[in-house]
């Protein structure tokens, strides 16, 4: 997988973030290859960046990577959902989105949003003021995939 930034033309179009982070969210399928599996949508994890949990350290006490900020830093995370079966209900822990561009595009932004729903093959960047130190635990708020 891999994701595409394509930054707007306008530098003023979004507000400065402090720190920025790149998610891919993924079902991951036991044989990778098996498209019956994937088309009956057995999957086994459903993941961020290849690994379930690694980002949440509320839900995994071992997280191996968390996404940090400082309180009242603007955290904007990119996340494509790359399915490729399941919906997406992204949702920060403890937070508030404090903005949603759907597709990405600074024209399209949504204000105030706890959670917000990506179809598979669709892309959203967020920005969040970050709530406290350190982790911020982010999550699929569909808790079966979560």
């Amino acid at each position: 997988y891999g994701v595409i930034i394509v930054d707007p033309k306008d530098p003023n179009a979004m507000p400065k973030a402090d720190r920025e982070y790149v998610l891919i969210e993924h079902q991951i399928f036991e044989n990778p290859e098996d498209v019956d599996s994937m088309t009956a949508n057995k999957w086994k994890h459903d993941a961020f960046n290849a690994v379930p949990f690694q980002y949440d350290p509320v839900h995994d006490e071992h997280a191996t990577q968390t996404l940090e900020a400082k309180p009242g830093e603007r955290v904007r995370i990119y996340l494509v959902n790359a399915g490729p079966n399941e919906f997406s209900g992204f949702h920060p822990i403890a937070g508030i989105w404090d903005r949603v561009y759907p597709s990405g595009n600074p024209k399209n932004v949504m204000v105030g949003m706890q959670n917000y729903t990506l179809a598979p093959g669709d892309a959203a960047t967020f920005d969040i003021i970050s709530p406290t130190e350190g982790a911020n635990a982010l999550v699929n708020h569909s808790m079966r995939d979560a």
